[in-house]
């Protein structure tokens, strides 16, 4: 696939988790086509959840040839019933004159499957089994990121007797996070704020080009968030953290 697309672009493949074997049969013909990254869902599969060992297939062909998993809008179902955009007002639509899109309701809901999605993955074990696992939520803002750390730090502390492996594993839960995930905020959200609150290593830059959800200056419109960052920690932000996440040498 990487052969087929103009340098510098790269080839992301899409594998669903509803069957283990299945889906750890596609990532194998993914890498073998050469993809890049591999974008999973994050609803719960229906059996089993997607951090049983039966799915170790899946996360093990990842972290054996250093290739991220992503997330990304879409990849589960809307966390917004339909019953709570019938409020009596006028109906609205997405800010590019759609109703199928994310609305106002929606855009407050849109992390909500991936922060359960990730938090598994922590709690349950996944990114203790396989430290080279990693990945990255992509078009799902990153607001959300400093709760969940914390919620993930209070939930190991405050079900440590029930649930031991919550501290059984070599890394607190939230610390598997901070090493093996990577966010991208909208643009117009606060990233100084969140680089401050989760470190300069979690955050990448995206502009979701040519989707007008970037707005015509998606550089200039982070910077206007990043008054007191200092220009090292732009630089991940902007190409670095990138870097790390697809395991490609970092720009000059």
């Amino acid at each position: 696939l990487a052969a087929l697309l103009p340098t510098p672009q790269v080839a992301i493949t899409a594998v669903t988790l509803g069957n283990p074997q299945r889906a750890a049969a596609e990532v194998d013909a993914c890498l073998a086509d050469g993809a890049a990254a591999v974008h999973v869902t994050h609803d719960a599969p229906k059996r089993v959840s997607h951090t049983h060992p039966d799915y170790d297939g899946v996360w093990g062909r990842l972290a054996d040839a250093g290739v991220p998993f992503v997330l990304h809008v879409g990849g589960s179902r809307r966390s917004v019933p339909p019953s709570l955009h019938e409020n009596g007002l006028a109906p609205v639509t997405d800010f590019i004159g759609g109703g199928e899109n994310i609305r106002s309701k929606d855009y407050i809901a849109l992390s909500h499957t991936v922060e359960v999605f990730l938090a598994c993955m922590a709690m349950d074990g996944v990114f203790d089994r396989f430290p080279r696992l990693h990945g990255g939520a992509i078009e799902l803002g990153a607001c959300w990121l400093p709760t969940l750390l914390t919620k993930l730090e209070q939930a190991a502390r405050n079900f440590r007797r029930t649930e031991p492996q919550l501290t059984a594993m070599e890394l607190a839960p939230a610390d598997y996070i901070r090493r093996q995930v990577w966010a991208t905020p909208f643009p117009g959200e606060p990233v100084g704020q969140l680089i401050e609150q989760v470190g300069d290593d979690m955050l990448l830059f995206s502009s979701d080009y040519p989707h007008p959800e970037g707005t015509r200056d998606p550089l200039g419109r982070f910077r206007a968030t990043m008054p007191d960052v200092g220009p090292e920690a732009q630089d991940k932000f902007f190409s670095g953290n990138f870097a790390d996440m697809m395991r490609i040498p970092h720009p000059q």
